[in-house]
């Protein structure tokens, strides 16, 4: 049986950012700046005054996206979390034959791997600056907890859509990939947004699925962005999987149901799920197209 330490509201018009986004921002624009040659005092005074002029309607991914393209047009660094990425993918890979016996010696191999899935979230440089993980799945407790109906939808399922998040998460996402035992879309981002893994890195990843880019390069999937060959796999797949903070703040409102699995990073949007700030969520947010 489904177990809900706290329940999501039934519905949610649109994730909005919170006044807290901005010195979020701020400190993400510094980590990043030190990954492409030091803190220019003028590049992030010019942050600084686009910030100022926030309008909080946008979702939180929207400033870190902000912060990004300037610091990329005035550096002239296209991937400034290249080398990390790379890092996380080696690191993950070397525990992955861990993770695959954690899932065969299981008493229930699918819960197992969607919380090695989950457990994969908390490598973000982009929240934390850090992709220590540990291993411990004792630790992982699903504050939101939608796997029947996840076990429910998956029998029917002929065809899976994984909306991937950042590199070295997917190491652990592939365990839950392999577990679901049908044909699985993976979409990754065009182009460089911080640590988010992109058609560039999927070859590290030893995945062996489909992978389509998603049309854009920056956080999360906003639909009217998206490549057309994108937007047909949303909306024709049986079951959509979206992982990671981004992906939820541009799809929590999109047209059609969603499996939304993830950390919750920041107090903004743990208020939104109705859990804890820390707690990881499995939830489906059952919105139909139309």
């Amino acid at each position: 049986m489904a177990v809900r330490v706290r329940s999501p509201p039934l519905f949610i018009l649109k994730m909005r950012a919170a006044p807290e986004c901005i010195p979020c921002a701020i400190h993400f624009a510094i980590r990043t700046m030190r990954r492409t040659g030091g803190v220019k005092e003028d590049v992030l005074r010019e942050i600084i005054k686009k910030l100022g002029d926030f309008d909080l309607s946008h979702p939180p991914s929207y400033f870190a996206n902000l912060v990004f393209d300037v610091i990329r047009e005035h550096t002239g660094v296209r991937d400034p979390y290249k080398k990390d990425k790379h890092e996380q993918n080696q690191w993950a890979l070397s525990v992955y034959p861990e993770l695959k016996r954690m899932v065969e010696e299981a008493d229930d191999p699918l819960l197992c791997a969607v919380k090695i899935s989950a457990l994969g979230n908390t490598i973000d440089l982009g929240v934390s600056g850090s992709y220590e993980v540990d291993l411990d799945l004792n630790k992982i407790n699903l504050a939101i907890n939608d796997i029947d109906i996840f076990r429910e939808r998956l029998k029917t399922a002929k065809r899976i859509l994984f909306i991937a998040d950042n590199a070295g998460e997917i190491i652990f996402d592939r365990v839950l990939i392999e577990e679901l035992h049908k044909p699985v879309v993976v979409a990754v981002k065009s182009g460089p947004i911080i640590n988010d893994i992109t058609i560039e890195e999927v070859e590290e990843t030893g995945i062996n699925a489909e992978f389509i880019e998603t049309g854009t390069a920056s956080l999360g999937v906003e639909l009217e962005k998206v490549s057309p060959e994108f937007k047909k796999v949303f909306y024709e797949s049986d079951v959509v999987i979206s992982k990671g903070h981004a992906n939820f703040e541009t799809l929590d409102d999109a047209d059609r149901d969603i499996f939304f699995l993830l950390r919750a990073k920041c107090e903004i949007v743990a208020e939104v799920l109705g859990v804890r700030k820390g707690d990881i969520v499995f939830w489906y947010s059952k919105k139909q197209a139309g």
